[in-house]
């Protein structure tokens, strides 16, 4: 950035300087971006002290790709003027575009203070808490802005999302059937009333209303998803197969969508092509316990099962209470014949289980009986066959632990 002071500042001519920088903002205007930066450069080097400019030789670079550059821009200008909405506006949807949401948010709440009655500011901070499930907080940006505007389509779409999700579904489809009275091709406001029937439980309706935002928008990744999602819920795999297809198509390094792909498969029972998908999410960085376990169940099922630990040990750092990926720990560690850590798996599973699992009490009968503790395996056998008296695999268990009793006497 340059900004080295004059040598000489009374030698400045101020019309020199109006000159650079309407030059410049014209440039801007007619999207010559490399033009206006050139503009701005030259008027710094004479007065860096202008926050004006370094706002928008921001705004060139964010739109010439140069993000770093554009936030030290943007951030030079906030320096200079903490009260300069645009520019702190600027920076925080900067940060949204990165995926820094929280740190976004804070720049857009300060730009709110000095200019609480700027509709587009108001609608992104709103959307932003909405990207950070702070919907409640996301509420009084909405009623603010559909205040100032209520003719306002997105406005009303959008805040009906935050009242579906804080369950005032009442509120939620007056706004929406409002938002596409007023414009009847918003894509968006078709998918805020899918996601209100879904919490209404009217799933078929849920179901058409996706439909009819993805008439309008056949390419919105947002409807894809939740239709795709509920599709699997309601058992329509192949639907669900199509619409995760889709998500991949428009974007194939998106890996929730190769995730979604993957369970759709597993459900179809096509573990192998379930499994690449899996191990594709994994590798385009998708780091969720649902997807680790999935995949550790998987290869599991292959044998491997030295790679099962490792993934469900992944899912239990992400989320150490997960009994899923603890049980199933415990059955692979069994594979490997590393009884004790099974049983340290086992016991955790057992002992914060909210129901009692007939299955967890068999499997750590087994465990003890390998290990030559009787007494506590006959008693877990026991209690899965009191939970569950006609359990076939714990009544041989059972059975067998007995007989082998019987004849060492």
């Amino acid at each position: 950035m340059l900004t080295k002071p004059p040598s000489n500042p009374e030698s400045i001519d101020p019309e020199t300087l109006e000159n650079l920088r309407d030059a410049g903002e014209t440039f801007e205007n007619q999207q010559q971006y490399e033009l206006a930066m050139e503009q701005y450069h030259q008027y710094l080097l004479m007065d860096p002290s202008n926050p004006w400019v370094y706002a928008h030789l921001g705004e060139c670079l964010r739109l010439s790709g140069d993000v770093q550059a554009a936030l030290e821009a943007y951030s030079q200008a906030i320096r200079l003027d903490a009260f300069y909405s645009w520019a702190l506006t600027s920076r925080g949807e900067l940060y949204l575009q990165l995926g820094e949401d929280a740190v976004a948010l804070l720049d857009l709440q300060r730009a709110v203070q000095i200019t609480p009655d700027d509709i587009h500011l108001l609608n992104q901070t709103g959307q932003c808490l909405c990207d950070l499930l702070r919907f409640e907080e996301a509420l009084p940006y909405f009623n603010q802005s559909v205040g100032l505007d209520p003719t306002s389509a997105w406005g009303l779409a959008h805040r009906a999302l935050a009242l579906v999700e804080t369950d005032r579904l009442a509120d939620a489809l007056l706004d929406i059937n409002k938002s596409i009275e007023l414009d009847p091709r918003y894509s968006w406001a078709y998918y805020v009333r899918g996601r209100y029937f879904i919490a209404q439980g009217n799933f078929t309706e849920a179901i058409t209303a996706f439909d009819q935002a993805l008439e309008i928008l056949p390419d919105f990744p947002g409807v894809l998803q939740e239709r795709g999602l509920l599709c699997m819920d309601l058992g329509d795999y192949e639907q669900a197969l199509l619409d995760f297809e889709h998500l991949i198509h428009l974007n194939k390094t998106n890996g929730w969508a190769h995730a979604c792909y993957a369970t759709a498969l597993a459900k179809m029972d096509s573990k192998s092509a379930a499994l690449q998908s899996y191990r594709k999410a994994i590798r385009l960085g998708v780091r969720d316990t649902q997807v680790f376990t999935e995949t550790g169940l998987l290869v599991l099922e292959t044998g491997q099962a030295e790679k099962a630990v490792d993934l469900f040990s992944k899912a239990l750092r992400l989320d150490p209470e997960n009994l899923n990926a603890r049980a199933n720990r415990a059955v692979a560690y069994r594979q490997l014949d590393d009884n004790p850590k099974a049983l340290l798996d086992l016991d955790y599973a057992i002992q914060h289980a909210p129901v009692a699992d007939a299955w967890l009490y068999a499997m750590r009968a087994k465990v003890h009986q390998e290990l030559g503790m009787t007494a506590q395996s006959l008693q877990d056998y026991d209690t899965a066959i009191q939970l569950k008296p006609d359990y076939e695999w714990a009544l041989k268990g059972q059975a067998i632990l007995l007989s082998q009793l019987k004849d060492n006497l």
